[in-house]
């Protein structure tokens, strides 16, 4: 069953839409910034009114300095496990996605409970952090592409269907509530003069074109990923359970190998392609963006009380995340002093 792939084409698709897209409104953002503002809303008005100082404190249970250490730390070691080391691409999968569904309960239990955190209400600018760390899982695995034959990456190396299908589901999940968001949520939001700066190669308003940029790109990602779930329920799945049969469907859905495929494949991957430096840079720029992007909108949004970590809540996924890194960097290294990989101008070479 080829399920897997389809939420890593998911990704990829929606990281080709935001860069096309991107070009098209940073040579119309001029134009744009000319014309009138929006109307406030009342959320806007509401806040500015209540206070004349810049900031607010942020809640350091949901993007405190331990919660992003551990999702930065998180996002490195995927892009490593997937581009460098294989065997460990399957554990880190699941941990990535572990990571990433966490952060989307906590994005929507304070959006369910605006008020938990401080009396005033939860702002947009802080909803946009978690929504980003929610993407960064997604990007951690990103390609510039490949086949069967030739994967740009190991981000699928022996990947499960089941998996693959938690995975799509969970960033079909994080596209539709950031349509909410963008389209509803927002007006709703607190959204002071002085903490309302989104990061996009530069300062720019959340609440002006950047709005209407983010709502062209997840609407267009929100229709592939609605027409593929629709295609994955109604015709692939049917036709997938009348080839195999109910029970052969179960198993391989379930990733259950027989023994000779698991004899065959062996326990790593034998690789005498060359894996293209572009593919790797394609893994780990993204990274780099969100986490300079996060720390710039903290910084320019006063978010107060989020630089240190505080308590045990924060202190677990840094330890975790950390723990995973050295382990990945470790084989890294074993790997590199056995000879495994060649590197070239043109790209790497691994073989098992």
């Amino acid at each position: 069953m080829a399920i897997p792939r389809a939420g890593q084409s998911l990704n990829t698709l929606f990281i080709l839409v935001v860069l096309v897209l991107a070009l098209s409104e940073i040579s119309s953002a001029a134009t744009t910034a000319s014309a009138a503002p929006p109307q406030s809303t009342l959320s806007v008005a509401d806040a500015s009114s209540k206070s004349t100082e810049c900031g607010f404190k942020g809640d350091e249970n949901v993007y405190g300095l331990g919660i992003r250490l551990g999702v930065y730390l998180q996002w490195l070691t995927s892009a490593l496990a997937y581009n460098f080391v294989p065997e460990e691409s399957t554990t880190l999968r699941g941990v990535n996605t572990g990571f990433t569904l966490s952060n989307f309960a906590g994005l929507l239990y304070i959006t369910i409970n605006p008020t938990n955190s401080r009396p005033e209400g939860l702002y947009a600018i802080e909803v946009w952090i978690v929504i980003s760390f929610c993407l960064g899982g997604a990007f951690s695995g990103a390609s510039t592409g490949g086949d069967d034959d030739v994967p740009p990456t190991f981000a699928n190396y022996r990947a499960s269907t089941i998996g693959g299908l938690i995975s799509t589901a969970l960033s079909a999940a994080v596209i539709f509530y950031t349509i909410w968001f963008l389209y509803i949520g927002m007006d709703t939001m607190l959204a002071p003069p002085c903490s309302r700066t989104a990061f996009f190669f530069a300062k720019v308003d959340l609440y002006h074109w950047f709005r209407t940029f983010l709502k062209v790109v997840f609407t267009i990602s929100a229709a592939m990923t609605g027409l593929f779930l629709v295609a994955l329920l109604f015709v692939i799945t049917p036709v997938l359970l009348f080839k195999l049969g109910p029970k052969q469907f179960l198993k391989s859905l379930l990733g259950i190998r027989r023994p000779s495929e698991d004899e065959t494949e062996g326990t790593e991957p034998h690789r005498s392609d060359k894996l293209e430096l572009q593919s790797i840079a394609f893994s780990f720029s993204p990274l780099a963006i969100l986490i300079l992007g996060t720390e710039l909108l903290i910084r320019w949004n006063h978010i107060e009380d989020v630089s240190a970590i505080m308590g045990t809540g924060q202190l677990l996924p840094v330890i975790v995340a950390g723990g995973g890194l050295v382990r990945v960097f470790w084989k890294f290294l074993v790997n590199l002093v056995s000879g495994k990989y060649t590197f070239s101008p043109q790209g790497m070479a691994f073989s098992a």
